[in-house]
């Protein structure tokens, strides 16, 4: 079993058990074992002739306000400059990651306490962030 799959199932058995703990107290400790076990995760290795444009995601963080998740990544490779990013390939990543939110299943039980997600992309050499992206239920 892939290390995603083994998430979603975790995540399913924790928001069904245990009625005890806060949904805002279960998504913090969610947050710690996704960083416990998924992280750093590389999420994507597009080669482009000799290029490598990589992502890895370095944590995931649950806050109070805005209630949600937090995504701190960190960009590699061809993709770590400013000057890549133009307008349009930020309008393009910006809806590919926005769709890819609205499909995902294993978000759907946070999607209906209408978190914010969030993704910070920082860049691997300069820890500058390159792109920031906020999506909130109105968007999802």
């Amino acid at each position: 079993m892939n290390h995603r799959a083994l998430l979603t199932l975790t995540l399913a058995a924790l928001l069904l058990g245990g009625c005890r703990e806060s949904f805002q107290d279960r998504c913090r400790r969610e947050a710690l074992d996704y960083n416990a076990h998924m992280c750093p995760d590389t999420t994507d290795c597009v080669w482009q002739g000799d290029q490598c444009y990589l992502t890895v995601t370095d944590s995931m963080v649950y806050t109070d306000d805005p209630s949600g998740f937090t995504y701190y990544q960190t960009i590699a490779g061809a993709w770590d400059s400013p000057s890549f990013f133009t307008p349009d390939l930020v309008e393009g990543l910006h809806d590919e990651r926005l769709a890819a939110l609205r499909n995902s299943i294993p978000l759907k039980p946070y999607k209906d306490h209408l978190l914010t997600f969030a993704y910070i992309y920082r860049s691997a050499t300069t820890g500058d962030t390159l792109l920031h992206f906020v999506f909130t239920p109105d968007d999802y």
